[in-house]
């Protein structure tokens, strides 16, 4: 079934099963194949630095980090759904910073 992906790509969407599986679903979400992408091609940060956000979590994307994808994103009708009820991409940010600060 895979013999006409590359050594990368079989090793995203291992890496993107391996996330489905430690989350506990079934099948391989948009979230689990980001996981598995990244985590097979650790250069992928440095050379579109807007995916510098996700690089620390690798094993771990989260609906916060595809929440501050939407809102830099900025021209989808999601997007524009949170912009109509004033959530910014700084806001979202500053939340989830202290987010963090307050679990450590």
């Amino acid at each position: 079934m895979f013999e006409r992906y590359t050594d990368a790509a079989r090793q995203a969407i291992f890496w993107a099963r391996l996330s489905g599986e430690e989350a506990g679903s079934s099948s391989i979400e948009p979230q689990h194949l980001l996981t598995g992408v990244l985590g097979a091609d650790p250069t992928l940060p440095q050379r579109y630095p807007q995916l510098a956000e996700f690089a620390p979590r690798l094993r771990h994307i989260g609906p916060e980090h595809l929440l501050l994808g939407l809102l830099r994103e900025g021209k989808s009708s999601a997007a524009g759904m949170l912009q109509a009820r004033s959530v910014t991409l700084d806001e979202a940010r500053k939340n989830l910073s202290q987010k963090g600060d307050q679990s450590s």
